[in-house]
């Protein structure tokens, strides 16, 4: 028989960090593998149980070195981490420390070399501000484009502000724009497109200015603006052409769909938005390279779409086929391999399936530190998506402490005010409102819409403010603080409408959220009419047999629940099951929700039979096993998710011990 490459590949990875295993230790019970170090934290926790069988034998005296397996993976050959700077040497495992260190592509060697060839322009460029030496228009431009591959920009500008006849060079005002684009200066860099565009004479500058001032567009939220510069770009192409440009404004026009319904319904009404993404991606698949990173990077895109629409099947499909197509490329181990296992993650966490969303992110980590180091923001971005899965298991400590590892790598690369900082602020408000730290998540969101603001303007509206006012008027819901809420909400409405679209997804979680204060206000039938709408949108951007669409359900039911309806009440939540099920899964969280709403109904229509005057025995018990059932599922997936000593899953047994002896205590 012989071990496959995934067999191997299990065998010399630590099933707790997803790593290359270091110092080996086997586990006596089941013979499982693991780094020293992990296995002695897990060994720390309450449970101290193996993590692979659960035996609660295991201790760290009885852990067994495995000195084959270590030399077997010391000996592993890797390219060098600085392959993507020229290195091509293959190293062993066990050398590539040292090797790191004394490689001619090191990042400190490259920086030095960076940093003699800055010192040299820099001097130069004192000399001629001094009046010491004289610099021709074209060194200086020279000297810009230097600064400019070099990422100091400030240096670029100061260049290029010293050339004479700035003005009526294409060149120069192109560099220009791009120096203001990189410093987050998006208004002055559009300026600058545009003006380039008026002195350019052929249609392949033109279509590239309309692409750079689209990509910029859409960066800043103004989807619509952004799909005109694209479709302007596309207009200006042979009608047969079938180059990797057109593949490339056919992707970004896919991106602007799958992002902006209302923009991408004007423009084709005939379809609906998601459609018209898959569209653009089907026609730029047709023509672009199979064996370019743009013909996997549209897979990709194109599977992003499927697991927006909750096809996550088709989703996974597109995934693994974009990876089998970028591991013939670069190779097992390549940042783009992270890149998709990264996006097989979040497909994971959709599911609800925690473990594996897990385990591919944590190869998506393992991948970019090797080739980068550990604080590249790549790594920021991959961390707060694994901060996101133990957020969603209810394991918050961990979740902060990944979200602050996320945070200070974002901040050593970008500064404290990039629009990715955001996101981790973000999601680290998410976490606080969990741990009912109100006060710390207000403070998160609040600083995430100040960088929202700082990065696209005051005056301009922007879907990611939209996000944020709606997270922070969910923390005074939970207040009590109604009328606050409901202002926040309607600020975040008034975001996504301009941004997105009145008739978005996003708008939608507003309005569902809005019917939930109506609720908690006693407006029952305001709430109702809210979360129609919500469902209404669900129903019209994706269908109605969507995740979002059965937990809609589910909020609609409780609502009818409290104006006694218990029977559209149950109609509601047994259709949201049904949904959730279908979506997500018999052990997914969400479900959780429903099946303890069903239990709870159905104690409803057990109360009321005991009130009827001719009780009916046989109905009243078939109702109680009806709860009973809904509970007992409730509680497996609370046990399993968060464990069993989580305050649900008490609950659970507390709501299960009345069911089974309600004959008994409805007697007292």
């Amino acid at each position: 028989m012989t071990a496959t490459k995934n067999d191997i590949q299990r065998l010399i990875e630590c099933c707790i960090c997803c790593d290359y295993l270091t110092d080996v230790r086997e586990t006596p019970c089941c013979h499982q593998l693991f780094c020293y170090s992990c296995i002695q934290s897990w060994l720390k926790k309450t449970t101290k149980n193996c993590p692979r069988c659960r035996s609660t034998t295991l201790t760290e005296q009885g852990l067994l070195k495995n000195i084959v397996v270590q030399r077997f993976v010391d000996n592993l050959q890797f390219d060098c981490p600085n392959a993507l700077q020229g290195c091509s040497l293959k190293i062993a495992r066990s050398d590539l420390v040292k090797h790191k260190r004394l490689c001619l592509y090191s990042p400190e060697k490259l920086a030095n070399k960076q940093r003699l060839k800055l010192d040299e322009s820099r001097s130069l460029l004192l000399r001629f501000k001094e009046g010491k030496t004289f610099i021709t228009d074209k060194v200086l431009f020279d000297l810009a484009k230097l600064f400019y591959d070099e990422h100091d920009c400030n240096n670029a500008r100061e260049c290029l502000q010293m050339i004479k006849d700035q003005d009526n060079s294409q060149e120069i005002i192109i560099l220009q724009a791009k120096v203001e684009r990189d410093t987050n200066h998006y208004d002055k860099a559009l300026e600058l497109y545009s003006k380039a565009y008026t002195l350019v004479k052929s249609n392949s500058q033109r279509i590239e200015l309309l692409s750079a001032k689209g990509h910029l567009l859409s960066k800043k939220g103004q989807y619509e603006q952004a799909k005109d510069a694209f479709s302007q770009a596309l207009d200006l192409l042979p009608t047969d052409d079938d180059s990797q440009m057109k593949a490339e404004i056919l992707n970004a026009l896919g991106l602007i769909a799958k992002k902006c319904s209302d923009v991408s319904k004007k423009q084709q009404p005939e379809l609906e938005p998601y459609d018209q993404a898959i569209s653009s991606y089907d026609e730029a698949l047709r023509i672009v390279d199979n064996n370019s990173k743009l013909w996997s990077d549209i897979i990709s895109n194109l599977a992003d779409v499927h697991r927006k629409k909750g096809n996550y099947n088709e989703a996974r499909e597109l995934y693994l086929k974009s990876l089998k197509q970028a591991e013939s490329l670069y190779g097992p181990n390549h940042p783009s391999i992270a890149d998709i296992m990264n996006n097989l993650g979040i497909l994971y966490k959709k599911e609800g399936k925690y473990a594996e969303a897990l385990d591919y992110l944590k190869q998506a980590l393992k991948f970019s530190k090797h080739y980068y180091g550990q604080q590249h923001p790549t790594i920021g971005i991959y961390l707060t998506n694994v901060g996101d899965i133990y957020r969603k298991q209810g394991d918050f400590k961990t979740a902060e402490a990944t979200y602050i590892e996320a945070l200070t790598c974002l901040e050593q690369a970008y500064g404290e005010n990039h629009i990715e900082v955001a996101e981790v602020l973000n999601s680290m408000g998410l976490v606080l409102k969990k741990r009912a730290d109100y006060d710390g998540a207000e403070k998160h969101y609040k600083r995430a819409i100040e960088i929202v603001y700082d990065t696209f303007g005051h005056d301009q509206e922007h879907y990611k403010l939209g996000i944020y006012y709606n997270n922070l008027a969910d923390l005074d819901r939970k207040r009590n603080k109604f009328d606050d809420a409901l202002q926040l909400y309607q600020r975040a409405l008034t975001s996504i409408a301009k941004t997105l679209g009145p008739q978005h997804s996003e708008a939608a979680e507003i309005l569902h959220n809005i019917g939930q204060v109506q609720h908690q206000l006693g407006n029952y039938k305001e709430a109702i009419d809210y979360i129609n709408r919500a469902l209404m949108i669900i129903k019209r951007e994706f269908d109605d047999k969507h995740y979002k669409y059965g937990m809609y359900l589910n909020s609609l039911g409780l609502a009818y629940a409290m104006i006694n309806d218990y029977k559209i009440a149950y109609i509601h939540l047994k259709q949201a099951l049904q949904i959730l099920l279908n979506t997500l899964g018999s052990d997914h969280i969400e479900v959780c929700d429903v099946y303890s709403n069903l239990g709870d109904i159905c104690m409803k229509f057990v109360v009321e039979i005991d009130q009827q005057k001719q009780k009916h025995q046989s109905e009243q018990q078939a109702k109680l096993d009806e709860a009973k059932a809904y509970y007992l599922d409730a509680q497996r997936i609370v046990q399993a998710t968060f464990g069993n000593e989580h305050t649900k899953a008490i609950q659970f047994s507390s709501l299960l011990f009345i069911v089974n002896n309600y004959s008994s205590l409805s007697k007292i």
